[in-house]
């Protein structure tokens, strides 16, 4: 969590957003005026500047530390399903190019994530046929970078599977600047094969 104070300036969210390289950013400010607190929160996506999430809570400031984990859990509670929410239409907004390639990536996620070299092999069958419908296809790279890491680390050690999950790997990372899946896996292949 990076806390970032603004008092008495105006902040651009979407410049915020980018420095910090978060999609969302959650603002907000406290006012005390003899024992109560007014704390205001709102969420918004950094890319667009819209608010996904916004809520004032007006409270006894007596136990401040009780009334900071109150506001905490209701923050939480309440930004989830409208993260969720806002998540679930950015994915839908933003299809592949093939719906076919989409198809076979859906196809072979069960394989992907079994850890097991055998089933990563059958993935890797679909995500090569996805790829090559859409060879820009972030989350198809992703999930071939995981197949051919479940084969290094489980079949062998072989060095073409470290290098293939890498490569993979890296045109999921030019790719997939907002696919939050094919980064993660990414991320993980390329940590754990350079390591």
């Amino acid at each position: 969590m990076v806390r970032r104070t603004c008092k008495g300036r105006a902040v651009d969210v979407k410049q915020v957003g980018r420095e910090l390289g978060v999609r969302y950013v959650l603002e907000g400010s406290v006012r005390k005026l003899a024992d109560r607190v007014r704390i205001t929160g709102q969420l918004i996506d950094a890319a667009t500047g819209a608010h996904v999430w916004a809520e004032r809570y007006d409270r006894k400031s007596d136990d401040i530390f009780a009334l900071q984990d109150e506001i905490a859990l209701s923050v939480v509670s309440a930004i989830e399903p409208n993260l969720r929410r806002a998540e679930i239409e950015r994915v839908n907004r933003k299809r592949p190019d093939s719906l076919d390639a989409y198809d076979l990536v859906l196809r072979g996620h069960p394989d992907v994530f079994s850890g097991m070299p055998d089933r990563a092999t059958k993935a890797l069958a679909l995500l090569d046929r996805a790829l090559a419908l859409d060879p820009a296809y972030a989350l198809a790279h992703g999930c071939a970078a995981m197949c051919h890491h479940n084969r290094f680390l489980r079949a062998g050690l072989r060095e073409e599977d470290r290098a293939a999950s890498i490569r993979h790997a890296q045109e999921a990372l030019a790719y997939g600047q907002d696919d939050a899946l094919a980064l993660t896996l990414a991320g993980f292949c390329i940590g754990m094969e350079r390591t």
